[in-house]
């Protein structure tokens, strides 16, 4: 046994997924396996049948976070009762949300690509913030909204065609913030961990207190960090995607 990484108990670890199953699906074929490839020509592809796990959490701290991630799943994919969307050109804003359940769902996202130990997420360092993150997720506080609050992007090719894309996350400074980007199929999050507060008019593009989430849908192209990294995969041949 060792201390589970939420509540600190001596508990038996589960082997937790640092990114819940749900946000992998479009990765997957018909036999429940996803190819991982790389950029550079000379590394082959290789593939895997489950999410990156680690032994993190206990089972009473993994029940926690299935149900927030049981909600999630049902915002992003569709079906969250009281939730409702409208889209104005390339501008989603989706209303009725349960700010609370989302918001810890995020922030159990960055926290937990934080504490994680594999090097795919060597550059998630949250340095003080891991601590007063981990504490709100224990306490099942979400904060206000502009506390480590997080941008979205949709992201496809077209409407009926979903990038399959992960990529390793990345640590930039936007705004004057520390931020954080996960890319992973279908979405692209901004996490912004830091002490200062977000000013107008980002702020206003992050989940609200009342439940509203404001998001744009793109295509990896037109993201300046995506673009090369997508175009090299194009000029492999290996675009990674998957139909919608």
């Amino acid at each position: 046994m060792t201390s589970c990484a939420l509540c600190l108990n001596d508990e038996e670890l589960q082997l937790s997924h640092i990114f819940p199953e749900f946000l992998y699906e479009h990765l997957y074929d018909d036999k429940h396996r996803y190819n991982v490839l790389s950029v550079v020509p000379d590394v082959q592809e290789r593939i895997e049948q489950k999410g990156l796990r680690e032994r993190l959490l206990c089972r009473n701290c993994e029940s926690k976070f299935a149900k927030l991630e049981r909600y999630a799943s049902l915002v992003i994919k569709g079906g969250a009762p009281g939730v409702d969307g409208g889209r104005d050109g390339s501008v989603v804003s989706v209303k009725g949300i349960d700010y609370a359940k989302f918001k810890l769902f995020l922030l159990s996202l960055i926290w937990r690509a934080g504490v994680a130990q594999d090097r795919y997420f060597e550059r998630v360092q949250l340095g003080p913030h891991q601590e007063r993150l981990r504490a709100m997720l224990a306490n099942d506080d979400p904060g206000d909204f502009d506390v480590y609050p997080c941008i979205f992007f949709g992201l496809n090719w077209a409407p009926d065609e979903v990038p399959g894309l992960m990529m390793q996350p990345s640590k930039s400074k936007i705004w004057g913030h520390t931020a954080y980007q996960l890319v992973l199929p279908g979405l692209k999050l901004v996490f912004f961990v830091s002490n200062q507060r977000l000013s107008a008019p980002a702020k206003n593009f992050v989940l609200q207190g009342e439940g509203t989430l404001p998001f744009q849908v793109r295509s990896p192209m037109e993201l300046p960090d995506l673009h090369a990294f997508m175009q090299e995969f194009d000029q492999q041949g290996r675009r990674p995607r998957v139909e919608a």
